[in-house]
């Protein structure tokens, strides 16, 4: 999938310093995200137009994206989640910056069998996860208050596997549709 010939505003025009002549899979470039992530001063008065909550389900906006990169903000009521996912070909990059996330990561232990929850970790402001190759996770507001995370993935997500915590069993799916275009 090919993304958009206009990216728009560019990561640091929203406080998120990234060189994109610096971003790959391995891990210098993954350090570089995290690092970029670490000194990141979110530029709320440009966030706060993108901030779009919905009632059944988080919400995701793309601020950035080109054919190597795209930056989503993902916006989450309580009671929120992802399926439990990878993230296809893709690695990435994620962090709240207002509130707080659970992240319940997964390990695949043979065909038709049940995933295995492997950890449960709350994610604070400013703590970082990396969504590597390999990861298969669940991520959801399970605090009483709204919560907004920022996401970085290379390439961007175009299609990734949801599984049957039960069988173990992944189904392709597209990212869900964009309510900020």
């Amino acid at each position: 999938m090919k993304a958009s010939a206009t990216p728009g505003p560019c990561p640091r025009d929203f406080g998120i310093d990234l060189d994109p002549l610096r971003l790959s899979a391995d891990p210098d470039g993954q350090a570089h995200v995290v690092e970029a992530f670490t000194r990141l001063r979110p530029d709320w008065a440009r966030l706060s137009q993108r901030i779009v909550f919905k009632p059944d389900s988080y919400s995701r906006c793309r601020l950035y994206g080109d054919d190597n990169l795209e930056v989503l903000l993902l916006c989450w009521l309580p009671g929120h989640a992802t399926p439990v996912h990878d993230h296809g070909a893709s690695w990435g990059v994620s962090m709240p910056i207002c509130g707080t996330l659970v992240e319940s990561a997964y390990r695949q232990r043979g065909a038709g069998l049940a995933l295995e929850r492997t950890v449960r970790a709350t994610l604070t402001i400013g703590e970082v996860a990396i969504e590597r190759g390999d990861t298969i996770h669940q991520v959801e507001n399970a605090s009483s208050a709204p919560a907004v995370s920022l996401h970085v993935y290379s390439p961007p997500l175009a299609r990734y596997g949801a599984y049957d915590v039960d069988t173990g069993i992944a189904t392709p799916v597209a990212p869900p549709a964009d309510p900020c275009g």
